[in-house]
């Protein structure tokens, strides 16, 4: 579920515009021929980058997941899934 904060960013023109330039520079990475499902439907990368600039529906979304990702990763939080949860072996190693 994405949070208000989210949401928020995307309100001030010129912070959604960094974030668009962001999602399809990182959308720009994935393999031209790979296929991606959103619901049922399958779109190509083109399309959901062509979504993010559009700043439709599907758009927001990828946006929103990226911001929510971002946050993740910055916080740490991220990390903490790949970690082995009983010894913390992971985080301790890269300390």
């Amino acid at each position: 579920m994405t949070s208000q904060r989210e949401k928020d960013v995307l309100k001030d023109e010129r912070l959604r515009l960094q974030v668009q330039k962001l999602v399809i520079a990182r959308l720009s990475a994935i393999p031209k021929d790979l296929q991606i499902s959103v619901g049922s439907k399958q779109y190509t990368v083109e399309d959901l980058q062509k979504f993010v600039k559009e700043d439709n529906e599907i758009g927001r979304q990828l946006m929103e997941s990226q911001l929510k990702y971002l946050r993740e990763m910055a916080s740490g939080k991220i990390y903490k899934m790949w970690s082995n949860e009983q010894d913390n072996t992971y985080n301790q190693a890269k300390l």
